[in-house]
C-alpha cells in the first residue's frame, strides 16, 4: 500500500506542476482565471507569484497528508489514494485547457462550479 500512496503523492505534485507551468506559460491575464480566489489574487500580485504559492502550499499539504497516509489505518489509506487520483486527473485536465487553450469535460465541470461560487458570494 505504501507504494500506491507514494505514487499518489508523485501524481499529485507532478501534475500540479503541469498545472502550474502551464499557467505561467498560457495564462497572460488574471480575467482568463476561473477560479474567483486565485483570479484576485493573481491581480494583486502576479499570475506567475501566484502559480508558484499555490503550488508550494500544494507540495506542503501533499507530503503532509501522504506523510499521514503512510502511517494510517487502511481506511485513511484508501480515502487518500481515492481522493488523490480524482485530483490528479483534474489537475491534469486544467493543465491540459491551459495548454491547449480547448476546454475538456472536467474544465467545463469546474467551470460551472466557479461560476456558481461567484454568483452567491458575488465576487468579480
Amino acid at each position: 500500500m505504501n507504494f500506491f500512496i507514494c505514487l499518489v503523492i508523485s501524481l499529485l505534485i507532478i501534475t500540479k506542476l503541469m498545472d502550474v507551468l502551464s499557467t505561467v506559460v498560457r495564462i497572460k491575464h488574471p480575467q482568463i482565471e476561473t477560479n474567483p480566489l486565485a483570479r484576485k489574487m493573481m491581480i494583486k500580485i502576479g499570475i506567475k507569484t501566484t502559480a508558484w504559492i499555490v503550488f508550494g502550499i500544494v507540495v506542503l499539504i501533499v507530503l503532509l497528508m501522504g506523510g499521514i497516509a503512510l502511517r494510517s489505518e487502511v481506511g485513511f489509506q484508501i480515502f487518500f489514494l481515492s481522493f488523490g487520483i480524482v485530483l490528479s486527473v483534474m489537475q491534469f485536465a486544467d493543465a491540459h485547457n491551459n495548454w491547449t487553450m480547448q476546454s475538456n469535460f472536467i474544465t467545463r465541470l469546474v467551470l460551472m462550479y466557479h461560476r456558481k461560487i461567484n454568483s452567491v458570494f458575488r465576487i468579480t
